[in-house]
């Protein structure tokens, strides 16, 4: 947003909650693109920082690491001391929104409401989890919701964010999370000496994102000769302890030595990586217990942007397998019989050709491009700021 607006004219004031004590965190790639405001990072003792916790289920929520009235006085001075027409509160959890409900009522401003995740997207985890932790998210939705009402408009980033939060604003318009064009584009295919299936991204948690599938096809490869390590790798460019949430599907699937783990990369490190791979993996999950709903991440659209075959598993059923179909991007398997036709197909053809080649619909794309968001999103500041109501 602040990259693409900036070049429109557009300046931006960031109000950042400091993670690092020392003061030093890299915000980099916000250079140029925004005036940075760093909360310092707050130096309470333990029993302050607990007691933060249990206030925070019933007041707004506390902002993390920061000072909750020094994000609020440093808000006022840029309001008051700069030209502001706008707040923005774009975030994936609650506590930015009741500081930005604050700022926005108290200097009269239009307050854009931009949810990038939502509680209601998580799966049911049970009733061990609904008491532990049902008052605790009944206060965060109630802070939520009340400052949803209260924006000028809402922004998410599918249909299904959209048809929830529109129940508290039915200002809620739809700007899907994307990709940067100056970094994810078009690759052509590329030889390789081994046939590499890439996935660059967290996985967090089996529940959320389950490789099993893929495992099991592989093993049914490997049974009947068709794969070989020295040929065949998958490659998890992800956090550390990736391979340890992987332990207990290698014990079942025994195909250890075709994975590699090679680490976290930066995000400028992440088109060459993806744009090396033969098949690109995205995961995702569906089961009896209740999954993630409505989730597409960025991940997808830098992956259709670099034109490589998809393999989405475990298949959501939902959005991401729609937008594949949509796209003709790759498979969304939901039986192990289709991820074993998927890889076979195009294993075969890259013995046959030395590279895989990507059959994504590039013009339906454009829509993801972080320069056609920017558009929409200049669109609809203006309306908010000429306080015009949304079509």
């Amino acid at each position: 947003m602040c990259k693409y607006l900036s070049a429109a004219g557009w300046h931006f004031h960031v109000l950042l909650s400091e993670h690092d004590e020392s003061g030093k965190r890299d915000y980099g790639h916000l250079a140029g693109f925004a005036e940075v405001h760093r909360i310092p990072r707050r130096k309470h003792g333990r029993f302050r920082l607990f007691l933060n916790r249990i206030c925070s289920r019933f007041v707004p929520p506390a902002v993390p690491f920061a000072d909750r009235q020094a994000m609020l006085d440093t808000g006022r001075r840029v309001i008051r001391e700069r030209d502001i027409e706008l707040v923005v509160a774009s975030s994936y959890t609650t506590w930015p929104l009741p500081l930005a409900g604050q700022l926005a009522r108290e200097s009269g401003l239009p307050l854009l409401v931009d949810l990038r995740d939502i509680q209601e997207q998580w799966p049911d985890k049970g009733v061990w989890y609904r008491l532990q932790r049902g008052m605790h998210l009944r206060h965060l939705l109630k802070c939520r919701n009340r400052v949803l009402r209260e924006a000028a408009a809402v922004t998410t980033v599918s249909e299904w964010h959209q048809k929830t939060l529109s129940a508290f604003n039915s200002r809620t318009e739809l700007i899907f999370n994307g990709f940067d064009p100056e970094l994810f584009r078009p690759e052509p295919p590329r030889a390789s000496r081994v046939f590499k299936i890439v996935y660059a991204g967290t996985i967090g948690a089996l529940s959320f994102r389950d490789p099993e599938l893929l495992f099991a096809a592989c093993a049914r490869l490997v049974k009947a000769g068709i794969i070989s390590p020295d040929k065949f790798k998958i490659q998890f460019y992800s956090e550390n302890g990736a391979e340890r949430l992987l332990e207990e599907l290698l014990l079942r699937y025994p195909i250890r030595e075709y994975l590699d783990f090679p680490g976290y990369v930066s995000p400028q490190e992440v088109p060459g990586v993806v744009g090396d791979a033969q098949i690109l993996l995205l995961l995702a999950n569906r089961g009896k217990g209740g999954n993630p709903t409505g989730i597409m991440s960025t991940k997808l659209f830098e992956y259709l942007a670099v034109n490589r075959p998809l393999l989405l598993v475990r298949s959501d059923e939902d959005c991401l397998e729609l937008e594949i179909r949509r796209t003709r991007a790759g498979a969304a398997c939901r039986t192990v019989e289709e991820v074993q036709e998927f890889l076979e197909k195009h294993y075969r053809y890259w013995q046959e050709n030395g590279c895989t080649v990507g059959s994504t619909d590039l013009a339906a794309c454009d829509k993801y491009s972080r320069r056609t968001q920017a558009d929409q999103f200049a669109v609809l500041f203006e309306a908010l700021i000429a306080g015009r109501s949304l079509k």
